[in-house]
């Protein structure tokens, strides 16, 4: 859940942006698919367009999201990291 609650403060950041945005995320994991599910009602509220992240043309997002469950052990329980990097951003938590 703490990836749902990363991605959504994420999304109130850019509250009134616009542009298209692809999420990837592991969808066997049910909590992950919750958070993107969230993430996407999220941003096309801000006035985001959503892009499939399974089949995308390249530059058709303007930004990539990434969902993902730190397996490392380099995050604890309830802890998240989000890392912008160019056009990807990466939220991780550090459970599901």
């Amino acid at each position: 859940m703490i990836i749902a609650a990363a991605a959504l403060a994420f999304a109130a950041c850019g509250s009134g942006a616009s542009g298209s945005v692809a999420i990837e995320h592991d969808a066997s994991s049910r909590q992950v698919a919750y958070a993107a599910r969230r993430l996407a009602d999220a941003l096309r509220e801000s006035g985001y367009t959503l892009v499939d992240a399974l089949t995308p043309q390249p530059g058709e997002a303007d930004t990539r999201i990434t969902l993902a469950v730190d397996t490392s052990g380099g995050l604890v329980a309830e802890a998240f990291s989000i890392e912008p990097v160019g056009g990807r951003i990466t939220i991780t938590g550090g459970d599901d």
